[in-house]
């Protein structure tokens, strides 16, 4: 329920009639607006439009030929030199001027207690100072002599 008191009405009519004033003053004058101004608005508009698309087709392009000369670059670049050649010269540096030499790491040996039923089989790696030794379980083939 909308209950409009006589002030509420008398309020409405006030803006109305300001409303009615403010109409017929703007149709009293002969010309409200300037010549061209319409046209003028209208050429501001599609110019704002234009640098707008301008723009954004600007950095998309840039943005393209940013990534492309990126992915260029990456697959050109030279893989960097390892850094473990550039130890034993340092080492060797450290050596010569450190009057005590560190003392070599003990050599470890492994013991494999295996029963009949495991093979045992030592590979070498590219580390004189590193086997693997792979362990397999012993296959017992049937006896062909017995029943």
């Amino acid at each position: 329920m909308n209950d409009n008191g006589p002030d509420d009405r008398g309020e409405e009519a006030r803006r109305a009639a300001l409303i009615d004033e403010l109409i017929d003053a703007v149709a009293a004058e002969e010309d409200p607006l300037p010549d061209g101004l319409i046209d003028d608005v209208e050429r501001f508009i599609v110019a704002r439009r234009r640098l707008r698309r301008w723009a954004i087709g600007s950095v998309a392009a840039a943005a393209a030929v940013l990534l492309v000369v990126a992915c260029w670059v990456g697959m050109q670049a030279p893989e960097p030199a390892p850094r473990v050649a550039a130890l034993p010269e340092a080492r060797q540096d450290l050596a010569s001027a450190s009057p005590t030499r560190p003392t070599p790491a003990p050599v470890a040996a492994v013991i494999v207690r295996a029963g009949p039923d495991v093979i045992a089989v030592p590979v070498n790696t590219s580390n004189p100072k590193v086997t693997i030794v792979w362990l397999y379980e012993a296959v017992e083939r049937p006896d062909p002599q017995r029943p």
